[in-house]
């Protein structure tokens, strides 16, 4: 969110309900924070600790969180009617990567303390979310707000495919509602006190290199620009190959 303008955009942390959250439903707590139109909302942890967190800890009985399944599916519904933009990631890593990671962050002082006992007691019960994560994969993706399960061992790989997907599902949402997707350069051209910050989702697929040149001469590099190395080495070769321009 760094580069978000603060004025449309809230952050909500959802830890453990209060009081008077656990006197309504489940979903009570959302509900009552969705964003207004053209804002964005960011849920740190989501409605989907009831069939995970919940059910894999026993916060929720067999029968709460098994009805979870269809509730959560019919407020989506309702969002979806109501022409907000659900997208839903799940980013992978293995087993292993995790504790690689765990590992690594023990050691970094400006990092270990976001590792707690709580991390280490649940790598015990890795098994028991990835069967709750299952049931609701298949329980939860649905058309109107379907999951996409992205590959996170590679951090860039993983950050990168989320860009594309949100991208493409706002644009998914965009034709829903018959508003017209602008063309980013055109966009650019109108807005050219903009270009430094949009030029950076740009999708290298969409593009002839000597197009990418182009905008990187006269804008400065995109920060994203594809899924794989090789296609990013391909851009700054022929980057390299044209005068006057210099890697930010």
């Amino acid at each position: 969110t760094a580069e978000w303008d603060p004025r449309y955009y809230e952050v909500y942390p959802i830890a453990a309900p209060s009081a008077e959250e656990k006197a309504h439903d489940f979903l009570w707590r959302f509900q009552t924070r969705l964003p207004k139109p053209g804002n964005i909302i960011v849920f740190d942890r989501s409605w989907y600790g009831r069939v995970l967190v919940e059910r894999v800890e026993g916060f929720a009985t067999e029968e709460q969180w098994r009805r979870g399944y269809d509730e959560i599916k019919s407020f989506e519904r309702m969002l979806y009617d109501e022409g907000m933009v659900i997208i839903k990631y799940w980013l992978h890593i293995s087993h292993d990567e995790q504790l690689k990671r765990f590992k690594a962050r023990e050691k970094e002082p400006l990092k270990n303390w976001k590792l707690t006992d709580e991390d280490w007691r649940n790598r015990e019960k890795n098994r028991d979310y990835e069967a709750a994560a299952e049931e609701m994969f298949e329980r939860t993706s649905h058309a109107l707000a379907p999951w996409d399960v992205i590959a996170a061992e590679q951090k860039r790989y993983a950050r990168i495919a989320v860009l594309e997907t949100l991208i493409a599902r706002i644009e998914a949402g965009m034709h829903r509602w018959g508003i017209e997707v602008p063309k980013l350069e055109e966009f650019l051209e109108v807005n050219p006190g903009l270009a430094g910050r949009f030029n950076r989702t740009l999708r290298f697929g969409s593009y002839s290199p000597a197009d990418l040149v182009q905008i990187a001469l006269r804008y400065g590099r995109p920060r994203a620009t594809a899924l794989d190395a090789d296609a990013c080495d391909a851009f700054e070769s022929a980057c390299r190959s044209v005068r006057g321009y210099r890697a930010p």
